[in-house]
């Protein structure tokens, strides 16, 4: 059967006729690997900040910004 648009036309419901381009395409299956790294789920993370001391958590290896005095930190 397959997919079918939410939108109906003239009553019936019309399968999926736009793709995603090529570039949305890769990036979708990219970041969607990346995170679920192959069904394992992401490994989290955390550490202090260092410009503040706020407690910074999120995935392992990601790039976060302090909410309270914006500096960026890699987590660990």
């Amino acid at each position: 059967m397959g997919l079918l648009n939410s939108q109906s036309n003239g009553g019936t419901r019309q399968p999926f006729g736009v793709a995603l381009s090529g570039r949305e395409a890769l990036e979708d299956t990219v970041n969607s690997f990346l995170r679920s790294k192959m069904g394992m789920g992401a490994q989290q993370s955390s550490t202090m900040c260092a410009g503040c001391g706020a407690p910074l958590s999120g995935d392992r290896h990601q790039m976060v910004r302090c909410e309270y005095c914006d500096r960026e930190t890699q987590l660990p």
